[in-house]
């Protein structure tokens, strides 16, 4: 998986030939990469409108939240890149996500 992370804390990933080769990986190969940018899977997957599922990521190196449509995972398989846009939390996700944490350590 290629990736990059910008200064305001976006990042872009774009899976590789090889990964597409084996479309049923690119979720798996996605969620590594996210953990090598110090990224960690927040919660459960949760519905965003009435016609798509998601999940959260927290980056731990830019304190900042990505809300991840699963539909993003299926344009990965089409060989797009794809952007994820950092949210700063406000004080309930805060919360939530120290409760997440210290429940799943």
């Amino acid at each position: 998986m290629i990736t990059k992370r910008y200064k305001n804390g976006n990042m872009t990933f774009k899976a590789e030939p090889v990964e597409l080769e084996k479309p049923e990986r690119i979720f798996d190969e996605f969620l590594s990469s996210a953990f090598d940018l110090d990224c960690s899977v927040w919660g459960n997957e949760f519905c965003i409108s009435n016609f798509e599922m998601g999940m959260c990521l927290y980056s731990f190196y830019t304190d900042l939240k990505y809300i991840i449509p699963f539909s993003l995972i299926d344009e990965l398989k089409e060989g797009k890149t794809i952007r994820l846009y950092g949210a700063k939390l406000d004080e309930a996700d805060r919360e939530d996500l120290e409760k997440y944490f210290s429940e799943n350590e």
